[in-house]
């Protein structure tokens, strides 16, 4: 069985990790790089619960990507701060992981990144994710990079951010927003649609379907 100390070690290179990805899957959301963005984001969730889990002396996979069981074995480790709001913005980040291979190796896949959408939900549950965790290395307590860089007031955190400025929220959701529809193998012929709303639709289920198919010439977008 690990020590306490090698797994504070462990659950602090994972925080590290996490708050990387997460800055870099912001940066790409803000520039509209979101099939880019979007596996990032997935990345820096699952290594935000991992590193909460080591924390709490619970063990993880390392080869465990964010998926269902990693959510439920976090949801009991602690109870009630992952509501159920955040199901299906979780799901929507498990999918969306698959856009690192899709391309490539995919037997059917589709899937709608929504720009603002997806980047105030990810900085809601980073911060939520980020509120209660204590974390120390021996004796001494230690700041959680996301709280170091807010308390820098680091802009790779704080641009855009409405989790933490929420007098932003009704500037970002009035912006000029990009929607890229994907379908990638199986029925689909690696279609990749992109346009752009005037301000965000924040209602209905992220995991919403594109409206093409290989078998027409013509097809509805959803408009996020």
């Amino acid at each position: 069985m690990a020590s306490e100390d090698a797994r504070s070690k462990r659950a602090g290179g994972y925080l590290a990790l996490a708050y990387t990805d997460y800055v870099a899957a912001r940066l790409l959301l803000l520039e509209g790089l979101l099939i880019q963005a979007t596996p990032l984001a997935s990345t820096a969730l699952e290594k935000l619960l991992k590193a909460a889990l080591l924390a709490g002396g619970y063990k993880v996979s390392k080869a465990q990507h964010l998926c269902a069981s990693l959510v439920h074995q976090f949801r009991d480790a602690y109870p009630g701060l992952l509501d159920n709001s955040y199901e299906d913005f979780l799901k929507f980040l498990e999918k969306a992981y698959r856009l690192r291979y899709a391309q490539a190796d995919s037997e059917g896949f589709c899937i709608v990144l929504n720009q603002y959408r997806t980047l105030v939900h990810l900085d809601r549950l980073v911060q939520v994710l980020n509120g209660p965790f204590k974390f120390s290395r021996g004796e001494q307590q230690m700041s959680t990079p996301f709280v170091s860089a807010r308390q820098s007031e680091d802009p790779l955190l704080t641009k855009g951010n409405t989790a933490i400025s929420s007098e932003l929220l009704p500037q970002i959701m009035a912006s000029d927003n990009r929607v890229i529809e994907v379908g990638m193998g199986g029925k689909f012929r690696n279609l990749v649609v992109q346009y752009q709303t005037k301000g965000v639709s924040d209602s209905g289920s992220f995991l919403k379907k594109p409206n093409f198919t290989s078998d027409v010439t013509q097809f509805l977008v959803t408009f996020g």
